[in-house]
């Protein structure tokens, strides 16, 4: 689970806004506030973000693929 500005750095690629953070707006205090509440009184919802966030980080974004895809762009470079 995580809260944070929708624009910063790879943020949108990783993260999708209720499914697995709630995103808020750069320096909107109240919003940040509101967030935090949900996920402080909200174990449920807490454990759904982490769970499918996890997941998504596995499948999108693990070592393997990772090096998959460095050496799809090295081969591509070579060629």
């Amino acid at each position: 689970m995580l809260v944070a500005p929708p624009e910063v750095g790879g943020v949108p690629e990783v993260v999708k806004d209720g499914k697995t953070a709630i995103l808020v707006k750069p320096r909107d205090i109240k919003s940040m506030s509101k967030a935090l509440s949900i996920l402080i009184s909200d174990e449920k919802k807490r454990t759904k973000l982490g769970k499918f966030g996890r997941k998504r980080a596995l499948k999108h974004f693990s070592i393997n693929r990772t090096i998959n895809q460095l050496e799809n762009i090295y081969n591509g470079i070579l060629v």
